[in-house]
């Protein structure tokens, strides 16, 4: 190459550089100006961690905003499919919970939320969808926020406490992980789509994690319904799935209100621990049902929708999946374990920090009495 020529490509690289360093910079400009973050979304801190003791993992901090007493509450319910969210959402189809949202006009409003963020047109579903329909993210955010902010200032004025589970309400999308009904077999809800509409409507917000035997998620989903081409397939899924959620638990720890195992097997009980957790379980459930305060009518509503689905035997169990795969489910079943026990610890953490709290206020009360 001669110099004149050299000379001449290095101009033209440079002027293409230069060309799409000026595009580059619209382009952030032009974001900047059109960006849903600053005006809508708080964008995410990183988290603080917290190390509990030296065989556990690291848990975010419980830095969150108080949660104020007047407000409502609005849930999330997380877990693989298989785990119970046709079953829990069965249970607050009819609850106080979904009497008193219809008593102060706010279905309207709950529809609306759940359709922005979980229906086939929502949020979460954008992924699904191709670059036309990216305009109708903003405006969806927007009106989510809106609704939100809606159905807290109602709940305040009546003064009346309320939980509300957006994806357990007897109908609609379940939103499990992965979603169902969605483009492919990768989606699932994101919680920080959730929280920062939570945080722009200065709403109070939280998670339930629902868990269950892997063998009993595999059996549930692949062998009855036939949701996965194989088991094969389901366990790399269902791991890949747990990888996503621990992710999500570890980082919105601060926010987990319960972990619940709706089908936990209680056939096993030799240190008479199944009657606690069984105790731990329906409490979960009748705090978001709003059953929390007559244990005798809960207690007759899930008998009559409740029935424990027929344990497999052990033949069963080993004929579940070929012994090739064997490696397979040792990672799924490991996985399902570790996540069930973060969310276990971060509910026992986030317990104690709550007691903490009422502690240091009875206690200032007390001294400014």
């Amino acid at each position: 190459m001669t110099t004149s020529s050299k000379h001449v490509f290095l101009v033209s690289i440079f002027g293409i550089f230069g060309l799409n360093l000026v595009r580059f910079r619209w382009n952030v400009e032009e974001q900047r100006r059109v960006s849903l973050a600053p005006s809508v979304l708080r964008p995410l801190q990183a988290p603080n961690v917290d190390k509990i003791d030296d065989t556990t993992m690291d848990i975010i901090k419980n830095e969150s905003l108080a949660i104020e007493s007047n407000k409502p509450t609005f849930v999330i319910v997380m877990g693989l499919e298989g785990t119970g969210h046709h079953l829990l959402s069965a249970l607050l189809r009819d609850s106080p919970t979904m009497q008193t949202v219809h008593r102060l006009g706010l279905l309207t409003n709950l529809n609306r939320l759940r359709g922005f963020l979980l229906g086939d047109a929502g949020i979460m579903s954008a992924p699904c969808h191709g670059s036309s329909q990216h305009a109708s993210i903003s405006g969806a955010v927007r009106l989510a926020v809106k609704n939100m902010k809606n159905m807290t200032q109602v709940v305040i004025e009546q003064q009346q406490h309320l939980i509300i589970p957006i994806n357990a309400m007897g109908y609609g999308p379940m939103a499990s992980y992965p979603t169902a009904h969605g483009c492919n077999r990768m989606k699932y809800p994101s919680l920080d789509f959730f929280y920062g509409i939570c945080f722009a409507a200065e709403a109070d917000c939280q998670h339930v994690y629902l868990s269950r035997e892997a063998q009993d998620i595999l059996a549930s989903t692949t062998i009855k319904r036939s949701f996965n081409p194989s088991t094969l397939a389901a366990m790399h899924l269902y791991t890949t799935h747990l990888h996503v959620l621990h992710a999500q638990l570890s980082r919105y720890a601060k926010y987990t209100l319960a972990c619940v195992e709706l089908y936990e097997n209680d056939d096993d009980d030799e240190d008479g621990s199944n009657e606690t957790r069984h105790k731990h379980r329906l409490d979960s459930i009748a705090q978001l049902s709003g059953w929390a305060n007559d244990a005798e009518a809960f207690a007759s509503h899930v008998s009559s929708i409740y029935h424990p689905p027929q344990p497999m035997t052990t033949d069963e169990r080993d004929a579940l999946f070929p012994a090739d795969e064997t490696m397979f489910m040792q990672h799924f079943e490991q996985l399902n374990h570790e996540v069930l026990e973060l969310c276990q610890r971060q509910v026992a953490k986030n317990m104690q920090q709550q007691q903490q709290q009422q502690q240091q206020q009875q206690q200032q009360q007390q001294q400014n009495d």
